[in-house]
């Protein structure tokens, strides 16, 4: 603290360290080690030659480099550090609680006297200058069109406090209370401006800028500056409605309370945290199950709207099932009676009989892992009998449920498989803990105790054919083509021949397959030894 003619300012010194700490401030004068020769420990009164050279001796100080000194008026007070060589410093000055403001013989800096969104109050209207230290109250009088005198003298009169010294920033509290105002006090550096006084009082706002030791009016707050900083925690805001609806304390402020976003623990994971290690090469699901639909089209007699033509409703007439499980290896083709319900029933059927084979052959790869685990747990029971359920068990029960859900995989399934099987599929699976996660008419994943169903495309680059997919991966069969227009009721899977190739076209698609491709399904047909339609929907 230092005392310079009948104010009293306090000297901060801010920069940052060489080792990559963060910005860090000490008090000069609070060790007496760096007090300067001039200042004693009296807070001996100093003159403006004196001044500089306290400014000098920092500047000159083996203790800051590249030194730059500022006066500015700050309100914080930071907290004492150890002394070592800061880079880039710069030395701020600013008045302390307690320190009166008014504005007799005030010398404004150039800039604030031209500011079109400031009223300085230095001179009156016919150009004397105002003789006394009522600034605070001639801007908020000028806000309110309340006379100064009579503001300063209700004052004095409520609270007892002769005013013409000027005011402290203590006062205002009181003078927010009397007069049903909420005053805000900024000052500015560089173009950004520092809350030196934020107001929770529901009134009408009024804007101070402090500078030096007088108080002016703000008209234009939104004008005023470029940005806006807390004092407190030094955030930057652009608009000052950001810093006024702002809360912080002096508190350390966390920006990010839960850190910064990291994925979920799996499994295997969570098991390594308790000392069951799983090998590497057992922490891939390797079964898996892949279906695929074939649809008939029903003529429908739902009227058209507007902007919708219905043509046919799409009828599920076969599904299509194959599998890596060791025991249904080969593929399995189900058609439909004419119910669609016993159709799906019988898919589902075959589904949990592949789900309890791979169940069966995973528990027993796993098996050694799961009686490690079931060892820990008696052996924390035994500790705490008492304890009902502890977290290892749900460890366990994860752990079984991972090894009971076998993936279910389509292509466009989630577009078109399951949303064409949904009406008699969902029966079937709502007392098996049903899950649907849904974006729109695409079902993202539908899960099960037992199964999941997952579409493929989800996990490809948008546009990418199912026929682009095969040869991605070099499979020997390629994608075929079917009569769906066609095929309009179950009689004509019984046709003895493969029908004419204008009975390909699509509407939906307006166009026919080619030529080679006919004869590539009349290939297909002979080499196989068909007999029926039947036989080429399988």
């Amino acid at each position: 603290m230092i005392k310079w003619g009948t104010q009293v300012y306090c000297i901060k010194i801010q920069g940052r360290y060489r080792k990559r700490n963060p910005i860090m401030t000490r008090h000069l004068w609070n060790h007496e080690e760096h007090a300067p020769p001039e200042i004693d420990n009296q807070k001996q009164q100093i003159t403006s030659q004196n001044w500089q050279a306290v400014k000098s001796y920092v500047v000159n100080s083996n203790h800051v480099r590249n030194t730059s000194v500022s006066n500015r008026k700050r309100s914080d007070v930071f907290q004492n550090t150890q002394s070592t060589c800061l880079i880039n410093p710069q030395i701020y000055e600013y008045p302390t609680e307690g320190v009166l403001i008014g504005c007799v013989g005030i010398k404004l800096p150039t800039w604030l006297a031209r500011a079109r969104c400031i009223m300085t109050f230095t001179h009156q209207t016919n150009r004397n200058r105002y003789r006394d230290n009522l600034c605070a109250f001639r801007c908020i009088g000028h806000s309110l069109g309340k006379d100064t005198k009579a503001m300063a003298q209700q004052f004095t009169s409520v609270y007892g406090i002769n005013v013409e010294s000027g005011v402290t920033l203590d006062m205002l509290d009181d003078i927010e209370d009397l007069f049903n105002v909420a005053i805000f006090v900024y000052t500015k550096t560089e173009g950004k401006a520092v809350a030196l006084r934020r107001s929770t009082f529901e009134a009408k706002p009024v804007y101070l800028h402090l500078e030096s030791n007088h108080f002016c009016l703000i008209t234009n707050v939104n004008r005023y500056a470029e940005s806006y900083r807390c004092d407190v925690c030094q955030r930057f805001f652009y608009e000052q409605y950001e810093l006024t609806r702002h809360k912080c304390t002096t508190e350390p402020v966390e920006v990010f309370p839960g850190g910064v976003y990291t994925p979920p623990l799996n499994i295997f994971e969570k098991l390594d945290l308790e000392g069951v290690f799983v090998p590497h090469q057992l922490r891939y699901f390797k079964y898996r199950i892949a279906f695929d639909i074939e649809s008939m089209f029903e003529k429908c007699d739902i009227p058209d709207s507007s902007k919708t033509s219905w043509e046919c409703k799409h009828i599920p007439i076969s599904v299509s099932i194959s599998s890596n499980v060791e025991g249904f290896l080969e593929p399995y083709v189900i058609v439909s009676n004419g119910d669609p319900n016993d159709l799906c029933a019988e898919m589902v059927d075959h589904f949990h009989d592949i789900q309890s084979e791979s169940f069966r052959l995973l528990q027993t790869e796993n098996q050694h892992y799961l009686d490690m685990l079931e060892t820990k747990i008696t052996e924390m029971k035994a500790l705490d009998p008492s304890e009902k359920k502890i977290p290892l068990e749900r460890l366990q029960e994860e752990f079984m449920r991972y090894l009971k859900q076998i993936p279910v995989l389509s292509f466009n399934g989630g577009r078109y498989d399951l949303n064409c099987l949904k009406e008699y599929l969902m029966g079937l699976l709502v007392d098996e803990n049903l899950s649907v996660l849904k974006r729109g008419n695409n079902f993202l994943s539908l899960t099960t105790n037992r199964l999941k169903f997952l579409d493929i495309v989800n996990y490809l680059a948008p546009g990418f054919s199912y026929d682009a997919y095969l040869k991605a991966f070099k499979c020997s069969a390629a994608k075929g083509h079917f009569l769906y227009e066609f095929l309009t009721s179950l009689e004509k899977l019984d046709y003895t021949s493969l029908p004419s190739h204008d009975e390909f076209y699509s509407s939906l698609k307006g166009r026919n397959i080619s030529t080679a491709e006919y004869e590539n399904c009349l290939k297909v047909w002979n080499d196989n030894k068909m007999t029926t339609l039947r036989d080429y929907l399988k």
